[in-house]
């Protein structure tokens, strides 16, 4: 088996992120389509720990399907998907989300179903909240519209 069987995913270790904390951007994949940048390389370990220091962030490639965790601290961009279905969960406090003009409170253990061509945005309200966000049908950036 060259791929990990699975890959455990745990609450604390990705509140111990440092892009989560305070001086990061707020947002972390860990289930990507293609690996993005020189600060993720592929999982080889079955338990997801962040890397830090300059080590690059273990990622699980998969065909159509993303995971990000993000917090209020995440830049947000109004945007739409023709393909992707992103299925929101705050894990931690609340947030709202706009999708075609209707505002979502969200607290924590809600979820919502974001489908294909709604145009929807993350709205600061300052509070703090920890998102996990599962995006189906996915082809990554070239899937990501934004709306202006």
């Amino acid at each position: 088996m060259s791929k990990i069987p699975a890959l455990l995913i745990r609450l604390d270790s990705v509140k111990r992120d440092p892009a989560l904390d305070s001086k990061g951007r707020g947002e972390r994949k860990i289930l990507v389509t293609e690996i993005y940048s020189e600060s993720e390389v592929e999982s080889t370990s079955t338990v997801w720990k962040a890397g830090n220091n300059g080590v690059a962030t273990p990622v699980q490639v998969m065909a159509d399907i993303e995971m990000a965790v993000f917090t209020h601290r995440a830049a947000q961009t109004r945007h739409f998907h023709k393909l992707g279905t992103e299925i929101y969960t705050v894990l931690e406090g609340a947030m709202i989300i706009e999708v075609e003009g209707i505002e979502y409170a969200l607290k924590a253990g809600d979820t919502v179903v974001v489908n294909p061509e709604a145009s929807h945005q993350v709205i600061s309200q300052g509070n703090e909240f920890v998102c996990k966000v599962v995006t189906i049908h996915c082809r990554g950036q070239a899937d990501k519209y934004d709306c202006g």
